[in-house]
């Protein structure tokens, strides 16, 4: 090419590039490129913008793992009430002492596994039913070191929970706690996963507690001796 005159090709390869780098910043859709073709005026041509995306229909089943798992277990939880000896004050007046904790039900003959602390010291027992009926309760038997007790309940019983392999468990599994926390909301749900098993603890009256179930599923005072559970509803662990 000789200097001074017009270079029609040179120019419309660079202005074709930075039209197209302008079309890939700035997207397909919409993009207005401007075209220099030789001996012409500018040609201005508009992509065609994209068509709106489909939404595309979820369907949701509210009947999941963990609420089948609750509804098959929540009902044999029981609040387990322990009224406690009268303490006598300086002034000779007689305060009535109770506490409380949770159960769970596993004979249909009465039959409640607890912890032994829940029930530790008691002059009398009885539970709350799931429904809110109050039944009178005895101690059948203990284990202070696995801090285990089996109550058993006079009436008919509203429901009975199932046994599972707590040995089957892995770390990352989810298993759900229900019990009555601080006494008084009784039928608590949480959930959390397994975080580790084979624990130990010291109890702080020389010895431990072994082969624990630890997990990240809230457990508040009043959920002990509530039930540990599977996604298969049953009873994993005592809390």
């Amino acid at each position: 090419m000789e200097p001074g005159k017009p270079q029609p090709r040179r120019w419309l390869m660079i202005t074709l590039i930075a039209a197209l780098l302008a079309g890939a910043c700035g997207g397909l859709a919409g993009a207005t490129v401007t075209l220099l073709a030789a001996g012409r005026g500018p040609r201005t041509a508009t992509a065609p913008a994209a068509p709106p995306a489909t939404p595309i229909p979820v369907a949701v089943d509210i009947n999941t793992a963990i609420t089948d798992a609750v509804a098959k277990v929540a009902p044999a939880v029981v609040t387990v009430v322990n009224h406690l000896p009268p303490r006598v004050t300086l002034f000779g007046e007689m305060i009535e002492r109770t506490s409380s904790g949770s159960g769970v039900i596993i004979s249909p003959q009465g039959y409640i596994v607890t912890n032994n602390h829940v029930v530790e010291g008691a002059e009398s027992l009885e539970v709350i039913l799931a429904n809110g009926t109050t039944l009178p309760a005895e101690l059948v038997g203990v284990d202070p070191y696995g801090d285990l007790a089996v109550i058993q309940a006079q009436g008919e019983m509203p429901a009975v929970a199932t046994w599972g392999d707590s040995d089957a468990l892995k770390p990352g599994e989810t298993v759900i706690a229900i019990g009555s926390p601080l006494g008084s909301f009784k039928n608590t749900v949480t959930v959390g996963v397994v975080s580790a098993t084979g624990r130990s603890i010291d109890t702080g009256r020389n010895y431990q507690l072994e082969g624990l179930i630890q997990t990240d599923a809230a457990i508040n005072q009043g959920n002990s001796g509530g039930p540990l559970v599977n996604l298969a509803g049953q009873i994993v662990g005592v809390n």
